[in-house]
């Protein structure tokens, strides 16, 4: 089941709220969850690609979220990108 990403408030002292309640959330204490996706690069044989993400869990409704959304798709771009170095494959 996907969750919901967390909203990011604040404009000094920036912090993730809960979407469900707007409560902040203790981002110290994070659990895990992990995401798939499968690929194909120039057509290549199908390959997925497993992803561990941080996830928090509300204490005040108890919902859980990810990162906000711009947060997970820049992380994981440069993930990707690293990725894709290492194993030698060229941006196309």
């Amino acid at each position: 089941m996907p969750l919901d990403a967390a909203a990011e408030k604040g404009f000094l002292r920036k912090r993730y709220c809960c979407p469900a309640c707007g409560e902040a959330l203790d981002t110290q204490d994070a659990g895990r969850v992990r995401a798939e996706h499968s690929m194909t690069v120039d057509g290549a044989t199908p390959f997925a690609v497993h992803v561990g993400l941080p996830a928090y869990r509300c204490a005040a409704c108890g919902h859980e979220c990810v990162q906000p959304r711009d947060t997970l798709v820049s992380d994981l771009m440069r993930t990707s990108a690293h990725a894709f170095r290492s194993a030698h494959i060229a941006p196309g």
